[in-house]
């Protein structure tokens, strides 16, 4: 089970006191700004249901942008944010913009216009990696990818990763398991702004890792991402089936070009805890 993290958005109003230049910021709700809610289970099932697209892809571009000052709410530079488009190797759930496998997130954070703004538990995400993503709320929150970094399955080497560098696999009867950590791996790529290479370049190949034993009994990696993708699109025809889906509204593109404002919120709760420790039954392969 993953460790209880800091609350992202607390940390972001600390992190905002390091802009170089200081961006001045008006304190307002909004509730688009909220974090996304969950059941107790916590698990990548709940994920499925409460995505609104969820997808296997590849980073292919990362670009950086500002929003539109909101002159009469205090606001006096743009807010960093990262633009980061995916070509789209296999959709789990959801549909895709209309003619297009590209997908393109925006994130609050990153560098622009002599900016810097440095976003705790924010994912890292460069060019060339390979993840699995959750996402829900694409241009509407600060990080759409489903509960942060929770929401992103990493793919190295052809295995799987949380975010935190928990390898995921199957255990005897099928169903999806979390196992151990591999913390000499560097998997996570959330303490410090694009500062780090792709996770390609840092991570030994399968060769050269050592046995690892403290896996869960009988849980068997995975070393191929097809493996889990056709875990995930098996649970999302449950669910389906099941009348589990609720209606979401559509995915919606980022446009680095398009002018957009961002709003800070004054107050937020803690977001409740994101941990894929999927019980029995919940993903089968």
């Amino acid at each position: 089970m993953l460790s209880r993290k800091q609350n992202p958005f607390a940390l972001i109003v600390a992190c905002l006191l390091t802009l170089l230049p200081t961006l001045s910021l008006a304190s307002s709700t909004h509730s688009e700004t909220q974090p996304l809610s969950t059941s107790s289970a916590g698990d990548y099932q709940t994920a499925l249901i409460e995505s609104e697209l969820v997808f296997h892809g590849r980073v292919i571009k990362r670009e950086f942008g500002g929003s539109t000052p909101l002159t009469k709410e205090g606001q006096t530079r743009p807010i960093p944010h990262t633009f980061v488009t995916y070509e789209v190797i296999e959709l789990i759930k959801g549909h895709l913009p209309a003619g297009s496998r590209r997908v393109t997130l925006r994130l609050v954070g990153g560098d622009f216009a002599g900016s810097r703004l440095r976003v705790a538990q924010m994912p890292k995400i460069v060019e060339g990696d390979e993840d699995i993503l959750f996402i829900r709320g694409n241009t509407q929150i600060p990080c759409p990818i489903y509960h942060w970094s929770e929401g992103r399955i990493r793919i190295v080497h052809s295995m799987a990763f949380t975010e935190d560098s928990q390898q995921l696999g199957f255990n005897s009867k099928g169903q999806l398991r979390i196992g151990a950590s591999r913390p000499s791996l560097d998997i996570s790529t959330t303490d410090g702004v694009y500062t780090r290479m792709s996770s390609r370049d840092f991570i030994p190949a399968p060769a050269a890792i050592p046995p690892e034993t403290r896996h869960p009994q009988g849980m068997r990696v995975i070393t191929q991402p097809t493996e889990l993708v056709h875990a995930l699109k098996a649970a999302v025809r449950d669910l389906r089936a099941a009348g589990k889906l609720p209606t979401l509204p559509p995915f919606i593109n980022a446009d680095p070009q398009q002018s957009f404002t961002f709003r800070f919120p004054r107050q937020v709760p803690t977001p409740p805890l994101f941990s894929p420790t999927l019980t029995d039954g919940a993903i089968a392969k």
